[in-house]
């Protein structure tokens, strides 16, 4: 059984009871270490913190609504322990840096916003960022472009490399400002799952001013609102060439562009946008 964001399990293990690695399960020759790994090959002590149960939750708690980078220098732990708290910025980082593959937010920031005064977010590996701290299916955390909190956008919200798997749950991204994917841009090749997710508010001087789905990518949309953004071309969303994008109770409306508002296609794609209830 996995644990998930948000759980009362988590970090709430002590790590001096762990048994001896007698079996070596991590081949490194040491048998009398604690044991390095959770029942789904995990490591066992996992962002900063033991987890009760036989599983880690395998990835990090985001612990502060600063936007501060990560230190490169450092090893995870020592990045944990450095007096700012973990922030999103830094937990995206240090999954690429240790596989890991989820992304959640501690209890107390629920409500708060994240203001990106350090850039757009970049998401370089598969990944799943869950902003539901308290198991309502609705967003708990906000994503904000505005870095000075003056109404406008700075920068675009999150941008994910090409050829990965990404899910954002409970998540609300708005004020993002950008050339192409004022809230979310991708790469080619990108598998993007929205859910419980509202993107809004967000400009692109270009296309998608909500979302900008690179080529030969897959959209999945669940229970999802895109609303108000505004772009020269698709204020809702654009799906570039040989891209799909798929609605399911999704929410598209009051969006503003030039030449299309909700959704426009690439005049060369494959894709096949639908909305269902």
């Amino acid at each position: 059984m996995q644990i998930l964001p948000g759980s009362q399990l988590i970090g709430a293990g002590n790590a001096n009871l762990l048994p001896a690695d007698i079996h070596d399960i991590d081949g490194d020759g040491d048998t009398g270490e604690a044991l390095p790994q959770d029942a789904n090959g995990n490591p066992r002590d996992f962002g900063g913190g033991l987890d009760i149960g036989a599983s880690e939750l395998a990835g990090m708690i985001v612990t502060t609504l600063d936007d501060e980078s990560a230190d490169a220098d450092f090893d995870l732990a020592a990045d944990i322990a450095d007096g700012g708290g973990l922030s999103l910025r830094e937990a995206i980082f240090w999954a690429g840096e240790t596989n890991g593959r989820e992304i959640g937010f501690a209890e107390d920031l629920s409500g708060g916003t994240i203001a990106l005064t350090l850039g757009e977010l970049q998401i370089n590996q598969s990944l799943l960022i869950d902003g539901d701290i308290d198991g309502d299916d609705k967003a708990d955390i906000t994503i904000s472009g505005d870095a000075d909190g003056d109404g406008d956008g700075n920068s675009g919200v999150i941008y994910v490399s090409a050829g990965t798997e990404v899910t954002l749950s409970s998540l609300s991204l708005t004020k993002g400002l950008a050339a192409n994917g004022g809230g979310i841009r991708t790469g080619t090749g990108v598998e993007l799952t929205l859910r419980h997710t509202s993107l809004f508010d967000n400009v692109a001087t270009g296309r998608g001013g909500g979302l900008f789905l690179g080529d030969f990518s897959a959209l999945y949309a669940v229970n999802t609102t895109i609303s108000g953004n505004v772009a020269g071309y698709a204020g809702g969303v654009f799906v570039d060439n040989s891209s799909s994008a798929t609605f399911f109770n999704a929410t598209i409306h009051g969006n503003h562009g030039y030449f299309a508002g909700g959704i426009e296609t690439d005049s060369a794609s494959h894709s096949c946008c639908r909305t269902a209830p």
